[in-house]
């Protein structure tokens, strides 16, 4: 049994892209945040509003960015767009992506990649965030989780999930 931490909010349930913008955003450079998640404030309405109204300080931090369009496609986008996936493992405190993640590694994490699921990890491979048919769950990372609390005010509880489901599970 691993815990895990888990947000009741139901924008931020039922809409994974913007779970996954709000930890990019926490966890990230403003770098990663510009090249990948600008798309979903100009293109999803629902979404600008959500964050306006709830995270103001997101928004003028990158009121004066250029948009740059990069789509982010779902598993199995390694198939798809692997230099995307690159970017979502890459530390921007280094100079090498392609030598930052083998070739082994990228091959496992495709072929046990469910369709709609996606994982992600931080520098040092440590998974963060995952969101799949059940609901976004973060993995326990007090960095992020912290910064979550601290930077937006979001209030988690801890739930003790079984890790054997295959849905779940990256090897």
């Amino acid at each position: 049994m691993n815990k895990y931490y888990y947000h009741e909010d139901k924008f931020l349930y039922e809409n994974p892209k913007a779970w996954e913008f709000l930890i990019a955003y926490s966890y990230s450079e403003a770098a990663y945040v510009e090249k990948v998640y600008w798309l979903y404030f100009q293109y999803d309405s629902e979404m600008r509003t959500y964050f306006q109204e709830k995270f103001p300080k997101i928004q003028s931090d990158f009121k004066d960015v250029p948009i740059l369009r990069k789509t982010i496609t779902h598993c199995p986008f390694l198939k798809k767009d692997k230099d995307l996936w690159l970017c979502l493992l890459y530390d921007y405190n280094k100079n090498e992506v392609t030598n930052y993640i083998s070739n082994e590694w990228v091959k496992q994490i495709e072929e046990t990649c469910c369709s709609n699921d996606i994982v992600w990890y931080d520098s040092d491979m440590n998974k963060i965030l995952m969101t799949g048919l059940h609901g976004t769950f973060i993995y326990t990372n007090l960095n992020v989780i912290n910064a979550l609390e601290r930077e937006y005010g979001l209030i988690f509880k801890e739930l003790e999930l079984d890790l054997n489901e295959s849905l779940y599970v990256i090897k």
